[in-house]
């Protein structure tokens, strides 16, 4: 974490209760009632939100920004000196506070004094309170062309354990082109999904356990569809589940268990449940290196799937086809 960055308390001195947040297929950081204001003006901007409901596994214990106004004692609080200036400004203008509700359903983001070009960066600490890891996915982040909302320390792929506490951050930054006195919405989902294996067995049986919507499933197909040459007009779930029954049974050739095989690891992709970061060993799979890659004992799963991408006009045979179905088959029940 960077940056001077302090506990929020009320305006009496007194810290904010902590809350407790829902999760279940993700995490929810629903920001609304946005507003930019003239600098003379003290109108506040309010954010708000909520989480979306499911199974009580985090819970949100400190919330923090980079400019909350105060002026700090800097010989009891030597980190935190910001002296309420305005990052990256020599004027102490702009305030910017975030706070977790009582209820837990939602952080709120309250910006002040606030005008073009104003940034500031708000933290908060989860603790994982339930039994299952928990895999962050990327976030999902929605906001109007006069702000920009991101993520600037992105935790894709890490893992959150039972017990284990973590601070996500976020930074709002207002573009020039934003009007004075206005309102604006933004919203950051923020994806944590249980630590599962996403065999075909997984995504063919996605109507019960729900972990995604038929949507959501969907959404991915077309990108795949869209970006390898191994499947074309694909982009339902009907489509996804023929390509899965097709690699049953003892008459299915080596092509089709590795096409379902290969579909599962695209969606295990583009869904995080692997993280496209980790490093691979392949050799057990494909001790020839059949793939070639410049790695194969630390690959990652990008420099994978553009290998097996390559081997779409090379006519595999079914010992290679084989090869690609075993590598697949040990990233999607993360094996190696």
């Amino acid at each position: 974490m960077s940056g001077p960055v302090r506990r929020l308390t009320a305006a009496n001195g007194v810290p904010l209760a902590k809350g407790v947040g829902l999760i279940g297929a993700g995490l929810l950081i629903g920001l609304a009632g946005v507003g930019v204001v003239d600098a003379l003006r003290r109108d506040a901007l309010i954010v708000e939100g909520h989480v979306d409901t499911g199974e009580m596994n985090i819970e949100f214990t400190q919330a923090f920004t980079n400019d909350d106004g105060a002026i700090d004692d800097l010989a009891t609080d030597p980190d935190d000196g910001d002296g309420g200036v305005d990052p990256g400004y020599d004027k102490a203008v702009a305030e910017c506070l975030v706070a977790i509700e009582v209820q837990g359903d939602a952080v709120n983001l309250i910006i002040s004094h606030g005008y073009p070009s104003y940034t500031c960066q708000f933290w908060v600490e989860m603790t994982n309170v339930g039994a299952l890891a928990l895999r962050r996915g990327p976030p999902v982040i929605s906001s109007p062309d006069v702000l920009t909302v991101s993520e600037p320390e992105a935790k894709s792929c890490a893992v959150l354990s039972p017990g284990e506490q973590e601070i996500e951050s976020f930074r709002v930054h207002v573009e020039q082109q934003a009007a004075q006195n206005s309102s604006y919405s933004f919203t950051v989902e923020k994806k944590f999904l249980e630590t599962v294996q996403g065999t075909p067995g997984f995504w063919k049986n996605w109507d019960s356990h729900k972990t995604f919507t038929e949507e959501e499933i969907e959404l991915r197909l077309i990108e795949i569809d869209a970006t390898s040459a191994w499947f074309t007009g694909l982009d339902t779930v009907e489509e996804m589940e023929a390509i899965f029954d097709a690699a049953q049974g003892k008459g299915a050739t080596a092509e089709k268990r590795f096409l379902a095989q290969y579909l599962a690891l695209r969606l295990n992709a583009l869904s995080s449940l692997l993280c496209g970061t980790e490093p691979h060993d392949v050799t057990a799979q494909d001790p020839g290196n059949y793939l070639g890659l410049a790695n194969p004992t630390a690959a990652t799963l990008g420099e994978i799937i553009g290998a097996i991408e390559s081997k779409f006009d090379g006519l595999p045979t079914p010992a290679q086809f084989n090869i690609m179905k075993d590598v697949c088959d040990a990233l999607n029940n993360q094996a190696i």
